[in-house]
């Protein structure tokens, strides 16, 4: 992993201290689980911070598997505040919001995310990474270089339009800028779904089984989708260097 351009002194919180940063890879599960059962948006949103710092230091450290680890647990962090949000009805417009605040009937959405203390981007941020379906965001949570919040993001996203904007880089973004087009995103996005799912199955399967198992009369067209996918792939390979 490549060091960042500019090195500066990391002010960690007190709870989550290097010595103690590789506790949290070697027990990702119950980290999941931990976030998967908060209950409050800023429970959740502290789970992100720490794991945002953790990549931090980890990127300065030049360690791959902790950032990776980090990349994973800020991403389900994200993932289930805007859960959290979704639960919640957004209000019609700011009468609608300023008559629950009067009448106890319950905050908007904008007004749990201010109290957690998450911006407008964060909050838009975490709802597109909750609208992924499941399947999706684990299959690009889920391997060997997991996908960042802000990628996650743009997968999630519902926008029309029919350019990417360009991203600024700021601390909402992963320090990346991407200027694909929708088109070439969600292009990018079922491939990468894809593959992904292939790939799983292929580290299962039993080669010599499934060869067993393929009837006499498919095996001439089986091997004939075999040699189109290797093909596709050697192009992709290809177009990919």
């Amino acid at each position: 992993m490549n060091a960042p351009a500019e090195t500066t002194e990391i002010v960690l919180p007190d709870d989550v201290q290097p010595a103690s940063f590789h506790a949290l890879p070697q027990d990702y599960r119950r980290a999941v689980m931990a976030i998967n059962r908060c209950a409050r948006v800023d429970d959740a949103k502290g789970w992100a911070d720490k794991a945002k710092a953790m990549a931090v230091y980890a990127r300065q450290m030049k360690d791959e598997s902790l950032f990776n680890a980090a990349t994973k647990i800020r991403a389900r962090a994200v993932r289930r505040y805007g859960e959290l949000l979704e639960e919640i009805q957004p209000a019609k417009n700011q009468h609608d919001a300023g008559a629950r605040a009067r009448t106890g009937g319950g905050t908007s959405r904008t007004n749990a995310a201010a109290e957690a203390g998450l911006s407008k981007r964060q909050k838009d941020t975490a709802l597109r990474v909750a609208a992924l379906p499941e399947e999706t965001f684990n299959a690009l949570v889920e391997t060997e270089k997991p996908a960042t919040v802000s990628e996650l993001a743009r997968a999630g996203t519902k926008t029309r339009a029919t350019r990417a904007p360009v991203v600024d880089v700021t601390e909402e973004t992963d320090g990346d800028t991407d200027t694909r087009s929708l088109e070439e995103y969600r292009a990018g996005l079922k491939a990468a779904v894809a593959i992904e799912g292939f790939a799983t199955f292929v580290r299962a399967a039993d080669v010599a089984l499934v060869a067993r198992g393929t009837r006499h009369d498919t095996s001439a067209a089986l091997a004939r989708r075999l040699n189109e996918i290797a093909s596709w792939c050697n192009k992709l390979r290809g177009e990919l260097r």
